[in-house]
């Protein structure tokens, strides 16, 4: 799994192809003129992935500094970035306008890797989202997300993404069980 980049050199490489720096910048919690300095700073010291999600609210300060590093000569596609769908929808139309959204903001035309993210329909929990307490409610949060998958395909077919997943393969991983 290794290979070059990242800020180390080192990589994963995911299942359609496509290598993913093992190290990268998270933008969580970042916004603003902070946001925009960190993502440029990342990227001038050598981060080649950023993590970003339209549920942070900072999509538009990623997209600042990635275009300013696109103007300064960082070509788009050595840079991975990688957003988010909040799983509170399986709607196709939704999906798609949510990632048009991003994209937009972002000022690419395309993600290299499009997450359904953590939600309130977590069957693991955390601390401010507790577990479960039956299957049966586990079973319906997979049957919910089977359309949210099959949206996310489609955006890969639209070339709007390059890679899909989920930010806790378990729940995929659990339904083949």
């Amino acid at each position: 799994m290794r290979g070059k980049g990242g800020a180390n050199g080192n990589c994963f490489v995911l299942s359609t192809g496509a290598r993913i720096p093992a190290i990268g910048l998270g933008t969580w919690q970042s916004g603003g003129d902070i946001c925009v300095e960190a993502v440029s700073t990342a990227l001038k010291v050598g981060y080649r992935h950023i993590d970003c999600a339209h549920l942070y609210e900072n999509e538009a300060e990623v997209g600042k500094a990635l275009a300013e590093a696109f103007s300064g000569g960082l070509k788009r596609e050595d840079v991975f970035l990688t957003s988010k769908l909040y799983f509170a929808t399986n709607s196709q139309k939704r999906i798609e306008n949510s990632v048009r959204v991003s994209l937009k903001n972002l000022g690419v035309s395309y993600l290299d890797l499009y997450l359904v993210h953590w939600s309130e329909s977590s069957a693991f929990g955390d601390a401010t989202d507790p577990p479960w307490n039956s299957g049966s409610d586990y079973r319906q949060f997979l049957q919910r997300l089977k359309p949210t998958w099959k949206a996310m395909e489609d955006l890969v077919e639209m070339g709007l993404v390059r890679a899909i997943g989920h930010q806790f393969r378990l729940l995929l991983d659990a339904e083949k069980g």
